[in-house]
């Protein structure tokens, strides 16, 4: 059982993956600018109104997390704000990081790469760009995903 920060999980791909998560007995915290917005409620669910830019929100809401999920509506959507999540995450000595992104062609993808921070030592940032038709995560995803988290060990590093 882990403790995940989504940022922005609205739409169809949001709603499966908290779905998913609070399925698999996760405690998922939700920072989103509308509350609304977020098609569930469930016992391990909170929700948190924020902006994903601001500092401040992501440091309150990181406290706590084991890894960070960032999930993209638009094809367009720049990860421009990321220092500002790249920084909380190191406040907060969380070393994972998922971004989930739309493409308007192509096929599934996963990738990653290492980032050094100044205070942390690794952030292990995985991106999943998929097909904007697509309805729903094909099972891969979520095979991935637990691989991910299987590769995090069993607690929360705080060296």
């Amino acid at each position: 059982m882990r403790s995940i920060l989504i940022l922005e999980p609205i739409g169809k791909m949001g709603s499966s993956l908290l779905h998913y998560l609070l399925e698999q007995e996760h405690w998922v915290t939700a920072l989103v600018k509308k509350p609304s917005m977020v098609p569930i409620q469930h016992p391990k669910l909170e929700v948190l109104q924020g902006e994903q830019v601001a500092y401040r929100a992501l440091i309150r809401a990181m406290e706590g997390q084991e890894l960070v999920i960032v999930c993209f509506q638009k094809t367009n959507a720049d990860f421009g704000h990321q220092q500002n999540v790249l920084d909380a995450m190191a406040i907060n000595h969380i070393r994972v990081l998922i971004v989930l992104k739309p493409v308007k062609s192509g096929h599934i993808e996963w990738s990653n790469v290492e980032i050094v921070q100044w205070n942390n030592p690794k952030i292990t940032v995985y991106l999943y760009a998929y097909p904007v038709v697509l309805e729903d995560f094909n099972p891969e995803f979520f095979t991935k995903l637990q691989a991910i988290f299987n590769s995090m060990g069993t607690h929360l590093d705080s060296s």
